[in-house]
């Protein structure tokens, strides 16, 4: 009795220390999950397929031939450890017993929990073994079950079998919970034995880890058949991304770019044995995308493939998709990037097509400029021109400025602004892009010497006359 209130005083000065983990009941409205690990094709609450297909007692265990098992949707992790002395921990294998419950390969016993000791108190494989459970988020733990534990003698004049749990939250471990043997050897074969937390001692325990073994020396092994605890909803998280696309030319130069608009985005979440699809989204007008309402687990997010596009990132080296494992530390933003090449410097229209256009069609197939824009406001210089017969214009308008008469300056002029309708119309694969023809007629203008307006003003009447893809209408056309 002294030994037994010297016990209960020492947990309840170590709980005193953990502040509160001890809870008298779960919190809220949580979720209830009674978990029995024994006779089943698939355990409660187990991701994985378990594929048991047996209640009887395997002697030995089925080899899971697996170390871990994932539960609830990645929410918590079930594994098997082995100690062998003076090495580190390592992952042993998973084995099932039919009506006894979950046991570890390679003991003494290849279906059950051991220490290595046999009945004899004889140490024998050096092997100490363990199994864990641990969780995303503290539980509140119930009631643990055993199996293959047994009281010893019914006259009870020999110490019934032990197991041990141990419970952690936060990285501080409750003092060790100990399971005995009830039942009697060969009267009753399962050997059932539990610790019910809430009977023992009146509370349920919040932890985040629990570890049953047996304790060193102990000659005994036993399975682990059943779990009670309850958790909050399962903590669920996003993963998002945007979609962007650009158009290149032939060397690389970005001609345009922008969100992609109604992109299908597809979502895989790992099995166990391959990635399944899980859903598909499209991408919103501003390239956006996202999925929520995820479980813990390993997902892969890839797009789909549309002709004239090259996908950019994830790159090839990345398998073109996103390998994302939740939670995943706070970054949940993954996204695509799509190029258009386009060889550029295949088309182009003359100055008479433009000038034409505006004094039989009224321009329409201008495109951000007007016949009556100054070529001052628009190329940032003043200049003049010959007109008609031997008049000149100074600070001619656009369209008179594709009507100049002659080579050096005019034909720079009119050059220029055939090229700056060529660049800006989108139903022409020009050259050079607006800013391009711009720059190189401001710069030629300031500084260059007369040499060198003649030169580009040749090179930009080369461009012009390359095949203009539009008709008087500015309607595509069919160039053979």
């Amino acid at each position: 009795m002294k030994k037994m209130m010297l016990l209960v005083m020492v947990i309840l000065a170590f709980v005193i220390m953990l502040e509160g983990q001890v809870q008298a009941a779960p919190a809220g409205d949580p979720v209830e999950i009674d978990a029995v690990y024994v006779g089943e094709d698939g355990f409660d609450g187990f991701d994985d397929d378990t594929d048991f297909s047996t209640t009887a007692n395997l002697d030995p265990g089925k080899d899971l031939e697996v170390s871990t098992l994932s539960l609830l949707g990645g929410f918590g992790e079930l594994s098997a450890w082995v100690v062998i002395p003076d090495d580190d921990p390592v992952l042993g294998g998973l084995t099932h017993r039919g009506a006894r419950g979950l046991g570890i390969l390679g003991g003494e016993q290849d279906d059950e929990i051991d220490n290595g000791w046999n009945e004899a108190g004889t140490e024998t494989s050096g092997r100490w073994e363990s199994m864990k459970l641990s969780f995303d988020e503290p539980v509140w733990i119930s009631l643990i079950e055993v199996r293959s534990l047994y009281d010893n003698d019914a006259d009870d004049d020999t110490v019934a079998e032990e197991a041990q749990a141990i419970l952690s939250y936060n990285g501080t471990p409750y003092p060790p919970y100990t399971i005995m043997g009830v039942e009697i050897r060969d009267e009753i074969n399962n050997g059932v034995a539990q610790y019910d937390f809430v009977y023992e001692q009146g509370d349920y325990i919040l932890a985040d880890e629990v570890i049953l073994r047996i304790p060193d020396g102990e000659p005994t092994e036993c399975a682990f058949a059943r779990l009670i605890f309850y958790y909050d909803e399962a903590p669920t998280y996003s993963i998002c991304g945007n979609k962007w696309l650009q158009t290149v030319d032939g060397e690389g130069g970005l001609i345009d770019e922008g969100p992609g608009e109604d992109w299908e985005i597809y979502l895989e979440m790992w099995d166990g044995d391959s990635f399944e699809l899980y859903g598909s989204t499209l991408t919103n007008e501003n390239g956006d995308y996202c999925f929520t309402e995820l479980l813990a687990g390993d997902y892969r997010v890839s797009e789909a493939w549309y002709t004239g596009w090259t996908q950019v990132e994830p790159t090839e080296a990345e398998g073109w998709v996103h390998l994302v494992t939740l939670p995943d530390d706070g970054q949940t933003y993954y996204d695509f990037l799509n190029e258009e090449v386009v060889e550029t410097g295949d088309e182009g229209c003359t100055p008479g097509f433009w000038k034409n256009n505006a004094d039989k069609k009224g321009a329409v197939a201008w495109e951000c400029y007007g016949p009556e824009d100054l070529f001052s406001e628009v190329f940032g210089q003043i200049i003049t021109i010959r007109g008609t017969g031997r008049s000149t214009i100074t600070d001619p308008t656009l369209l008179q400025a594709l009507g100049a008469n002659g080579s050096g300056i005019n034909l720079l002029a009119r050059s220029a602004v055939a090229a700056l309708l060529n660049a800006a119309n989108t139903n022409i694969n020009y050259a050079m892009s607006v800013d391009d023809v711009l720059d190189a007629v401001y710069d030629v203008l300031d500084e260059g010497t007369d040499e060198e307006i003649q030169a580009l003003g040749s090179e930009l009447d080369e461009y012009n006359n390359a095949g203009c893809p539009i008709n008087q209408d500015g309607d595509p056309i069919m160039l053979y």
